[in-house]
């Protein structure tokens, strides 16, 4: 892999997630019961106004059953994780007037929580460099 050049990398370096989540978890076929969540991530870069397109990395997002403690990301392991490459975001990106998003409906399939709420975090892993984790955004789950 070659470099990257020192102004673009500067320029475009994601160290902000932004999760704004549906509070209520949905339901995405024909069995009763919520089965899925839905959410826009925004990355960002604390230099600058508007969020940024993720073009290299991988972006996931990590469900908790039940409501983090402060912390709980580093012991608790997440009830399920869904990994998306930059180049497989390109089918959930949005344009909107603050910038560049993703809008993301991901289903738990047989990872079905037991809580009456879970937690979502997004993180970002970019291909060199440090971790970024949003703040938790807690959605509730009914009829479990």
């Amino acid at each position: 892999s070659r470099p990257a050049a020192s102004t673009n990398s500067a320029k475009a370096t994601i160290d902000e997630l932004n999760l704004l989540a549906i509070p209520v978890a949905l339901n995405f076929d024909q069995t009763p019961g919520a089965d899925g969540i839905v959410l826009k991530v925004y990355a960002g870069n604390r230099r600058q106004p508007q969020p940024i397109p993720i073009e290299s990395g991988t972006l996931e997002l990590l469900m908790f059953d039940g409501i983090l403690k402060p912390n709980a990301q580093d012991n608790a392991p997440p009830l399920r994780v869904w990994s998306y490459k930059a180049g497989e975001l390109k089918r959930y990106e949005m344009k909107t007037s603050i910038g560049t998003g993703y809008q993301i409906a991901a289903q738990w399939g047989e990872a079905k929580p037991t809580h009456d709420r879970v937690s979502i975090i997004a993180r970002y892993l970019p291909p060199e460099g440090l971790t970024v984790l949003s703040a938790p955004s807690v959605i509730s789950v009914t009829g479990n």
